[in-house]
């Protein structure tokens, strides 16, 4: 005997029905993906907390005894200082921090390819930003963007050292608050070259 034709409405129930068990178990597996994917993330930031938390301890302990044997020689040099037969208050003294940022060029190489980028440029004049990104592709430096100010300032402070000796001529600008323009003095173009 042949079973009953299954209604229409009944077949949407079923059909329904296998949907909704389907997003179901979708869900649950997103779930558990997802669930893995943080205990991992979690695990592996306490796991970067501990190596963090260890190394501040270590640089904070290292901050201390250097610190401790800095204040030494300054006691030292206060107790010296004071059996000098001029007497001078040591805490009239100002502080002064020494520079501990790296070269980022060896010495005379900024100097060679600033004016070589002038020379690149054929007589057109040229702003420090513009040399100073000239400087870093031709020399290959890497300068981290946290930096990139200071070795702008380190190549127009550059540009007006070689202005003052003769090698550049400094373009006069419109305004005031314009970046100064440079551009190679030709008497001494053949001088330098940055082989």
């Amino acid at each position: 005997m042949k079973a009953p034709p299954t209604p229409s409405s009944l077949k949407w129930l079923m059909d329904r029905r296998a949907r909704i068990a389907g997003d179901i178990q979708r869900l649950e597996s997103e779930e558990e993906k997802r669930s893995a994917a943080a205990e991992e993330r979690i695990y592996s930031l306490r796991k970067e907390m501990r190596k963090v938390t260890q190394d501040h301890r270590l640089d904070r302990a290292i901050h201390e005894r250097t610190k401790q044997s800095l204040q030494l020689d300054l006691s030292a040099l206060d107790l010296v200082i004071g059996q000098h037969e001029i007497h001078i208050d040591v805490k009239l003294i100002q502080p002064i921090q020494s520079h501990l940022t790296k070269r980022l060029t060896h010495w005379g190489d900024m100097s060679r390819a600033i004016c070589e980028c002038l020379r690149h440029a054929n007589g057109k004049s040229c702003t420090p930003t513009f040399a100073a990104a000239y400087v870093m592709s031709r020399l290959n430096v890497q300068v981290p963007s946290a930096q990139l100010n200071d070795f702008r300032h380190a190549v127009r402070q550059r540009m007006n050292a070689l202005g003052r000796k003769g090698l550049l001529i400094r373009i006069p600008t419109p305004g005031s608050n314009t970046e100064a323009r440079w551009i190679l003095n030709t008497d001494y173009s053949e001088d330098l070259s940055l082989d």
